[in-house]
């Protein structure tokens, strides 16, 4: 913090002080400057709830914008094309963005990286008892291809470097290809990509190809190079990546529609497993709610739950923290046939209700459930 702050300097550089010690004190994720007529409005990502901070006026917006760039290495008389960087703030990392906008202006988005947190062993991810003993198993497994699927901010990344850390700890080589190198992994070679000069995920897989790697582990697998490498190296290592798909079964869909035969694809799985992090109910605030009998029979729940209310320790919102929910399956021989025949495999217990499972006991609302 004492790399920004200046209590006598410009007020620019007092605002961005400011910012920085408040999202970071209010464990902020992520961090939002836009633009609304007469000001630049700053808010915080804080347990997946937007939480405005503050107001700046309109002369200022500027001057904070090239403060922030200065401190994350960008250039700050570049206003026309996206940017990215990043700044470290105490133990603390983040990763700047900017976007130019239609009206002239630019928006800004920090998002805090994990390097410094401790990885979280898998039993401490929120898996159910069968999913986390799949995914322990499939840990420690020869080969084969995991996928952790779900949407941005769902918890993936924490549980494939859980993964990665029970491979390490069995004393396994582990390399990954990462866009970005979130948390730091002591005993992994981590690698980071650079589309700028051709050094993308397809590329950097081939390479870990022809190492000595037990484990591979990537960031997001976006196109068909990067899962083709994927399905490739899973065939003699153990692949563990993520994708942007909606739920468990999907996952076997979506690499179809990338251009991959579904036996190619059942020959290489090894295990998909979908989350979700659902926003926990604020325990001082939350209020009971009486559900219409219908609703409650329709979804299995007891006629009393619990709803958002809003106070000062949760800001507002009702809420306060996170709560995962997930669905998957190991690909055994039945689920491997079932894929060679371009169907889908059936899950145990589906997000919706585990995440249904969560409102009946009084953890999260009706409202939050129905966004999985």
């Amino acid at each position: 913090m004492d790399d920004f702050q200046a209590a006598d300097g410009p007020p620019a550089v007092r605002l961005v002080a400011e910012l920085l010690q408040a999202a970071t004190e209010c464990g902020a994720s992520a961090v939002h400057l836009g633009h609304v007529e007469g000001a630049l409005i700053v808010r915080f990502r804080v347990s997946e709830s937007m939480r405005e901070w503050r107001r700046i006026p309109h002369s200022l917006r500027r001057a904070v914008g090239a403060r922030l760039k200065l401190i994350a290495g960008l250039d700050i008389t570049e206003r026309r094309m996206p940017q990215h960087g990043r700044m470290r703030l105490g133990a603390a990392e983040w990763m700047v963005g900017t976007l130019p906008c239609s009206d002239g202006e630019e928006t800004m988005v920090l998002r805090r990286l994990e390097a410094g947190a401790p990885v979280h062993d898998l039993r401490e991810c929120g898996h159910d008892r069968e999913l986390l003993e799949g995914l322990e198993r499939a840990a420690l497994a020869r080969s084969g291809l995991v996928m952790i699927v779900g949407p941005a901010r769902s918890g993936r990344a924490t549980t494939r470097c859980a993964m990665v850390a029970r491979a390490l700890k069995a004393g396994r080589v582990v390399m990954t290809a990462e866009e970005w190198v979130g948390r730091r992994m002591p005993g992994a070679t981590q690698i980071a990509l650079n589309a700028s000069i051709g050094f993308s995920m397809g590329a950097a897989l081939r390479a870990v190809g022809r190492s000595d790697a037990d484990v591979v582990a990537t960031s997001e697998v976006m196109d068909h190079e990067g899962a083709d490498q994927c399905l490739r190296l899973a065939l003699g290592r153990l692949v563990v990546c993520s994708m942007h798909v909606a739920g468990a079964a999907e996952a076997c869909a979506r690499l179809q529609d990338m251009g991959f035969e579904p036996h190619v694809i059942g020959t290489s799985l090894r295990m998909i497993v979908a989350q979700r992090l659902l926003r926990r109910l604020c325990r001082r605030c939350r209020e009971p709610e009486r559900l219409p009998e219908e609703v409650a029979s329709r979804h299995g729940l007891p006629p009393r739950i619990f709803r958002a209310n809003g106070c000062a320790e949760c800001g507002g919102s009702g809420y306060a923290g996170l709560v995962m929910v997930s669905e998957g399956f190991e690909v055994d021989e039945a689920a491997r046939r079932l894929i060679a025949r371009g169907e889908r495999p059936r899950v145990r217990r589906t997000l919706r209700e585990a995440a249904t499972e969560h409102v009946a006991s009084g953890v999260t609302s009706l409202a939050e459930a129905f966004n999985t």
